[in-house]
C-alpha cells in the first residue's frame, strides 16, 4: 500500500506556483505599532516590508517625493485600520482556499503559468485589486492581489473570474510583447476578460469587473456604433487611452473603461474560429489587422484616412 501511494504521488506534477500571503504580516506590524503616531507607524511598515517585499511600500515605485509618500502611507494605513481591514481579512480566508483550484483550472484549460510563479496577496492600501507591478531594483513584474480592494470591488462574492483574468495576463505576457498602441491594450485586456468569462460560465459583469466605476455594458450596447468606431479610430497610438482603459470619460454616452468590453467582443468574435491557446500566441501586424476587421464587422465605421 505504501509503495502504491508513493508511486501515485510520484506521478503527480509538481506545483510550480506559490502563494505569498503578506496580509497577516501587515496586520501584525499595524497592531504592534498601534500606539505610534501615524508617520512613525508608516515608517515601521516600510522597514518591515523592506525585507519582506522590497520596494513595494516605497516612494520610488510610484516616483513620488519621499515625504509626500510617507504622509500618503500614514493616511492609508489609518483608513485600513478604521474601515477596510475587516473586508481584507475575509478576502484573505477565501483567497487562500480559492487560489489553488483557480490555478489548476486555468492551467488545465489554458496553459501553464511560468515555472516558479509567485502570487502575492498584499494590502494594497487602495491601489489595486489585482495587478502586475515591477518593484525598484527589479525588471521582473510580480503578480499581486490587493485584499483590501478585492473586498471593495468584489465584496464577499467569488473573485475566481477576476483572479483568472489576472492569471491570464501573466500567461499572455510570455507570448505577446505588447506595445504602446491602443490596439495592444485592447487585445491584452479584452482577451483576458473573455478568457475569464469563458472559464466561468455565468459570471456576472461584476465578477468580470465590468461595473467599475459604473456599469459598462448597458451604455456601450446602447451606443454600440459610437463605441466600436471610437476604438477603430484610435487603434494606433495611445490617444484617449485613459478613457478606453482607466477612469477618464471619452463622451457623455461612453463609460470609463469601455475598451475592456469592446476588446472582449473582439476576442469572443475571433474565438469562434481560433481556440484560446492559439489566440494567446497571436501578435504583430496580422493580429492588428484581425482586430480591425472584427471591429468593422460589428459596426459601419468610416474608412481609415489614406496616409
Amino acid at each position: 500500500m505504501l509503495a502504491l501511494a508513493a508511486a501515485l504521488l510520484a506521478t503527480q506534477p509538481a506545483q510550480t506556483w506559490q502563494v505569498v500571503d503578506l496580509v497577516g504580516e501587515f496586520d501584525k506590524v499595524v497592531d504592534q505599532t498601534a500606539s505610534l503616531p501615524p508617520p512613525q507607524q508608516a515608517d515601521a511598515v516600510q522597514q518591515r516590508f523592506a525585507t519582506l517585499l522590497p520596494g513595494f511600500y516605497d516612494a520610488r515605485r510610484i516616483e513620488a517625493p519621499a515625504d509626500k509618500y510617507r504622509a500618503h502611507l500614514a493616511r492609508e494605513i489609518g483608513t485600513y485600520r478604521t474601515s477596510t481591514r475587516p473586508g481584507a481579512t475575509r478576502v484573505r480566508a477565501r483567497f487562500n482556499a480559492m487560489i489553488g483550484p483557480a490555478v489548476t483550472d486555468f492551467e488545465r484549460k489554458v496553459g501553464a503559468l511560468p515555472p516558479g510563479q509567485k502570487i502575492y496577496l498584499v494590502v494594497s492600501l487602495g491601489e489595486f485589486d489585482g495587478a502586475t507591478r515591477t518593484l525598484p531594483g527589479s525588471d521582473k513584474p510580480l503578480l499581486m492581489f490587493g485584499a483590501d480592494m478585492i473586498a471593495k470591488y468584489h465584496g464577499d462574492g467569488d473573485a475566481r473570474a477576476f483572479v483568472q483574468h489576472e492569471l491570464f495576463h501573466i500567461y499572455h505576457a510570455q507570448r505577446f510583447p505588447g506595445c504602446k498602441d491602443n490596439w495592444c491594450s485592447l487585445w491584452e485586456e479584452g482577451l483576458a476578460t473573455h478568457v475569464a468569462a469563458t472559464l466561468n460560465p455565468g459570471a456576472s459583469d461584476a465578477d468580470l469587473l465590468l461595473t467599475v466605476p459604473e456599469p459598462i455594458r448597458p451604455a456601450v450596447e446602447a451606443h454600440r456604433t459610437e463605441a466600436v468606431c471610437a476604438v477603430v479610430e484610435r487603434l494606433d497610438g495611445d490617444r484617449d487611452a485613459k478613457a478606453l482603459f482607466t477612469f477618464s470619460r471619452l463622451s457623455p454616452h461612453l463609460p470609463p473603461r469601455f475598451g475592456y468590453l469592446v476588446g472582449a467582443w473582439v476576442a469572443a468574435d475571433l474565438n469562434r474560429s481560433i481556440n484560446l491557446q492559439q489566440l494567446a500566441e497571436m501578435k504583430g501586424p496580422e493580429l492588428r489587422q484581425r482586430i480591425e476587421q472584427s471591429l468593422r464587422r460589428m459596426a459601419n465605421c468610416p474608412a481609415a484616412a489614406a496616409s
